[in-house]
């Protein structure tokens, strides 16, 4: 990454500036030349010219982004290459269920992949993020899911959630969220690499569409990664920033992890 990291806003100039508008113009056309898999330039308004001694929390914080958004796409990298080669494995067992990576055609708002080092198995932590109603029993409150987070099953929807099945999440006295879900993989999948648990939930008489996708994997030092992967279309006013979805995705999988400390949960 090439980052820019001193730019200051100039009201009566349509391009950043760098203490003038020569070295301004200097500084992009050093960016527009420089060669790189990925390049972005910010702007820091209200910024000096020793905004990283000055402000070196915001001078960090994109870094910080990248480093993590990098990571997570070298571990989604490994990530499909252990899921080619056990569908490969695989391709002989008869009418297997489709495909554990993720569909092509959704270009997903946000993807995490955490490690669940305390989860005995792929079968019990898909386990519990299939049974959507008991998410409060494990996960505590954050941003975007307070105490006010009721989950319940519609009829004749039983946990853990299946194809077809439908269930409501309550955000406080007015929002109603109906989901509806897609893809939900079974026990007895697992031994195929990993498992799936996939909805759509529909708000606000569908000014609010979200699909999100779960797929818990072992790698291959044993570890248990989990994956999360949303789609959010709304009204831009309504919908959560890229960060805060991350933030709550990450959440709960640490809390999910965690909670596999805990005597209750060993099976």
């Amino acid at each position: 990454m090439a980052m820019i990291s001193s730019l200051r806003a100039s009201g009566r100039q349509s391009s950043p500036v760098i203490e003038n508008r020569a070295r301004a113009v200097l500084a992009n056309e050093r960016f527009e030349r420089l060669q790189a898999p990925s390049k972005e330039a910010i702007v820091f308004k209200g910024a000096e010219h020793r905004a990283h001694f000055d402000q070196p929390g915001r001078i960090r914080q994109p870094h910080e982004r990248r480093t993590q958004r990098d990571r997570d796409r070298q571990q989604n990298h490994e990530w499909s290459r252990q899921m080619t080669t056990s569908n490969r494995l695989a391709a002989d067992r008869p009418a297997p269920e489709a495909a554990i990576a993720a569909p092509t055609e959704v270009n997903w708002t946000v993807t995490v992949i955490e490690p669940l080092p305390n989860c005995p198995s792929v079968e019990v932590g898909w386990e519990r993020i299939a049974t959507q109603t008991k998410w409060g029993e494990w996960r505590s409150e954050s941003k975007m899911r307070g105490k006010g987070v009721v989950t319940t099953l519609v009829p004749p929807a039983t946990e853990p959630l299946k194809v077809g099945d439908e269930y409501v999440v309550n955000v406080g006295k007015f929002m109603k969220i109906r989901c509806r879900v897609l893809e939900s993989s079974t026990p007895s999948t697992a031994a195929g690499g990993g498992m799936v648990f996939d909805s759509m939930g529909v708000a606000l008489g569908g000014i609010v569409k979200a699909r999100f996708r779960f797929t818990l994997f072992r790698r291959d030092d044993g570890t248990i990664l989990a994956k999360a992967e949303e789609k959010i279309r709304s009204w831009p006013f309504l919908a959560p920033s890229v960060e805060t979805l991350e933030s709550e995705h990450r959440h709960t999988f640490r809390e999910l992890n965690k909670h596999f400390t805990t005597p209750s949960a060993a099976s």
